[in-house]
């Protein structure tokens, strides 16, 4: 077995991402994928034939046979040493593929120096209905499996969701079911024990204070947990739903460090040089590279995180600095992945951090903290300029923002006599905007010039917008963490802030500037049925209404987190996940109608979908999964039906889930094009219904789909 592909990957191309291929009913060696941080190949390593790969921890590979699921071994890839488990005769039985939740070893089981194993060391299998199996994988010649159901106090249930372990404790949270049927998650320590019987069993404790209360809720929410340097952390990905349709959006992610000195969880912005590796089984991390260096050649980026979905091919990348996902190109697409992916790292990856390193990185991560809430002071400039005030206000009508901003900085006479918000007048076009980091700093992106300049800076007590969720003429509704809403005009610097909505929801939408008392503003919810939160401006104060189906003929709605609403005509138009448009009325009653989708639904994948209002009719974008393909449609209101748009003509769409625009070109280069929200080497990006390709602002090239690109969380045309 000379052949290359036998052999593994080299360690100095760690991590690596491990994908299963084959036919369960087929006896021939599986092929495996391995993604390293330098290139994808292809393998059949014979120490993993009729094993899939259900975990990696500790520098150890969990595997279960793939035909008899009560068999379970270890492989360590780096020193060849391979364990056979004894039978877990008294497992649940699975379907195929079922596996552990979460898999864990408390330690690495290698060998002593003097060839005897380690019997500290414990492998843990967690299953789901909060049934845990445990041995002790070294001490082969009297290893047992012991069975148990995890249970503490009154919770007749603790099911883990996600663990892992730190100095041979065991820590996670845990979905725990009470007498009365009640369900919460609770942060759980769990050590091991004896019992009467002398057997080593699980010993879960809930500590009740160290919940994390985050008040957004999604569709989903996964949770992971992970040791890096001696400290331990917790993740939270908002999703929105991964459904049928494909089009599973990362909505914000969340990580915080364990102080175990004040037990309380401390919020984190930064991984410094560091990645975080999620999975589904089992988390781990690694050093990254800078960008300047993972550009030539490795995928891992410094303070990122990146995670992959069991079956999936795709792998994400989300970036903490600006809130931002790329989707990375596929490490295979001609063949059917049997099980995985799993991330691997060898257990000695890491040299050990000193108490004093890992000190330093804690006050970094403080003083980041802290500097979040110093206000950047404006420039305080001199007075450079003598030509008359009226020439230079009438030079200033005329520049674009950036050169407006510069201008107004170069002394105070000019600040002072040219307001910020002046110069909307100055341009028919909107610019990009999105969030650069968690200070409250935002950018702007000129698409057409094709520069980029920071120019707002909020601070994050009063005016700082953490999510944004509608924009409409200069003014972003914007939601924060504490899940309240607040309305801003960055230009005008006006804010204002609404009481709490009691409702979820997907998307808001407003009718007229919020600080008008005709304002109306609407956010929607539900999955089939919908749910609507009303908010008029003249009685202030919320409204709910649930609207359910009249007759077996009304067709379900599903609410889209990726899409703005359109007020057209005295109504609310929203596009669902599955492309069905529906509308919203508010006469003598609130009325709700849902259309259907304009073309068949059979084996399509949507990405996304966008509302715009473009020339007085209603349009709608579609987009495929990973960007494959792009479909423009007009609303026919005499027929009720939407009719396909092969052209914008002099049109320009600008879209995103916060506002989509429409605007009439004066420049012929820049017609029959969609703006997207999506950045390529820090350019935007759009497509071309002439050319059917997507190309960005700086480059003639074109671009055949998604994959590279980057997704901001935060951003919004304006």
């Amino acid at each position: 077995m000379s052949s290359d592909k036998y052999r593994l990957p080299s360690l100095a191309e760690v991590p690596w991402l491990i994908a299963t291929h084959g036919n369960k009913k087929s006896n021939k060696l599986e092929k495996q994928t391995f993604r390293t941080n330098t290139n994808s190949c292809w393998k059949t390593i014979p120490e993993l034939h009729r094993n899939i790969i259900v975990a990696a921890h500790q520098g150890w590979l969990i595997l279960r046979d793939r035909k008899n699921y009560s068999i379970y071994s270890l492989w360590n890839p780096v020193t060849s040493q391979f364990l056979r488990l004894p039978e877990l005769l008294f497992a649940p039985e699975l379907e195929d593929d079922v596996v552990p939740s979460i898999c864990l070893l408390t330690d690495s089981p290698d060998l002593d120096n003097n060839n005897n194993p380690e019997t500290t060391c414990k492998l843990v299998l967690f299953f789901h209905e909060g049934l845990a199996f445990s041995c002790t994988p070294t001490a082969i010649h009297r290893c047992s499996w012991v069975k148990q159901r995890l249970e503490h106090d009154s919770a007749s249930k603790v099911e883990i969701e996600t663990a892992c372990v730190l100095e041979g404790v065991i820590y996670g949270y845990a979905a725990c079911t009470w007498g009365d049927n009640s369900f919460e998650r609770k942060f759980v320590r769990i050590n091991f024990a004896r019992d009467t019987s002398n057997s080593i069993t699980l010993n879960p404790m809930i500590v009740d204070h160290l919940a994390v209360n985050i008040n957004f809720q999604s569709p989903r929410l996964d949770i992971y947990m992970v040791e890096s340097c001696g400290v331990l952390y917790y993740i939270r990905l908002m999703l929105t739903a991964d459904d049928d349709m494909g089009n599973m959006d990362i909505i914000k992610a969340w990580v915080w460090r364990l102080d175990f000195l004040q037990m309380q969880w401390i919020k984190v912005t930064s991984l410094r040089n560091r990645a975080f590796l999620l999975g589904s089984h089992s988390c781990t991390w690694c050093w990254a590279g800078t960008r300047s260096s993972s550009s030539s050649g490795g995928f891992i980026e410094e303070n990122c995180m990146y995670f992959s979905i069991i079956g999936s091919q795709q792998v994400y990348s989300y970036d903490l600095q600006d809130d931002s996902y790329t989707i990375l190109l596929p490490h295979s697409s001609s063949r059917q992945m049997f099980y995985g992916p799993t991330w691997f790292m060898p257990g000695n990856h890491n040299r050990l951090f000193t108490e004093w390193e890992v000190n330093q990185m804690i006050s970094e991560e403080t003083e980041q903290i802290k500097n979040i809430n110093q206000q950047v002071p404006e420039w305080e400039g001199k007075q450079m300029f003598e030509l008359p005030l009226d020439v230079l206000q009438s030079v200033m009508k005329f520049v674009n923002l950036f050169d407006y901003m510069n201008l107004r900085a170069t002394c105070k006479r000019l600040h002072a006599e040219n307001p910020l918000e002046q110069w909307r007048a100055n341009s028919r076009y909107p610019l990009f905007m999105v969030r650069m980091d968690n200070s409250g700093t935002y950018e702007l992106f000129d698409p057409f010039e094709n520069v980029s300049h920071t120019v707002l800076t909020f601070k994050k007590s009063s005016e700082f917008l953490s999510y944004f969720e509608y924009c409409k003429d200069g003014w972003l509704l914007s939601r924060s963490e504490e899940d309240t809403l607040q309305y801003v005009n960055p230009f005008k610097r006006e804010t204002g802030m609404y009481p709490p909505c009691e409702m979820d929801c997907a998307t808001f939408g407003f009718s007229t500037c919020p600080n008008s008392s005709d304002c109306l503003i609407v956010g929607i919810a539900g999955w089939g049925k919908v749910r609507i939160s009303c908010f008029d401006a003249s009685y202030k104060e919320w409204e709910y209404f649930e609207m359910g189906f009249n007759s077996d003929e009304d067709i379900p709605f599903y609410a889209n987190h990726k899409t703005s609403p359109v007020y057209y005509k005295n109504a609310f138009y929203f596009l669902g996940t599955d492309g069905c448009l529906g509308e919203l009325k508010f006469l003598e009653q609130v009325s709700w109608h849902v259309y259907k989708f304009p073309f068949p639904t059979e084996g399509t994948k949507l990405n996304s979908s966008y509302l715009v209002e473009l020339d007085g009719e209603l349009v709608s974008v579609f987009i495929g999964k990973d960007g494959s393909w792009v479909k423009v449609f007009k609303f026919n209101f005499s027929d009720n039906c939407w009719m396909r748009v092969e052209t914008l003509g002099q049109h320009v769409l600008f879209v995103s889930s916060v506002s989509s625009f429409s605007i009439k070109s004066e420049k012929s280069v820049m017609k029959n094009r969609i703006y997207l929200p999506l950045r390529k080497d820090n350019e935007i990006v759009f497509y071309s219904l002439d050319t059917g390709k997507y190309h960005t602002s700086g480059s003639a090239n074109s671009i055949d789909n998604f994959y590279g690109m980057k997704v901001q969380s935060s951003c919004c045309w304006i």
